[in-house]
């Protein structure tokens, strides 16, 4: 993933385009294109239900999230301003990620320390 991130840095900074995700030449992707051509033959070959792309980005957040990622900095990549929208749409998905009751992982830790 890093090395594709490189290269496609490369073509943003050849460019100098506005896009940092783009064409070969630089320009804006066709999301029509991206949708039909790779993302709907990716979902087939992997046997995923349709999905829209955009759910990707809940995903991330919610993956991060149960992994103990920080709200914060979670809400910085995804560019939000706070995390009032992680907890609003993710946050659902990620209670009792863990399969400890809500307060069972802080009771733990609390209970370690006696």
């Amino acid at each position: 993933m890093l090395e594709a991130l490189r290269a496609q840095a490369e073509i943003y900074d050849r460019f100098k385009g506005g896009y940092f995700f783009c064409t070969r030449t630089g320009a804006a992707i066709d999301i029509n294109n991206l949708r039909d051509r790779v993302w709907r033959t990716a979902l087939k070959k992997a046997e995923i239900p349709y999905r829209e792309m955009k759910q990707t980005r809940h995903t991330f957040v919610t993956v991060g999230l149960s992994c103990g990622e920080n709200p914060l900095w979670v809400a910085r990549v995804m560019g939000y301003r706070n995390t009032e929208m992680i907890i609003r749409v993710c946050g659902k998905f990620i209670e009792n990620a863990h399969g400890a009751p809500d307060g069972g992982l802080f009771n733990a830790v609390l209970q370690s320390q006696k």
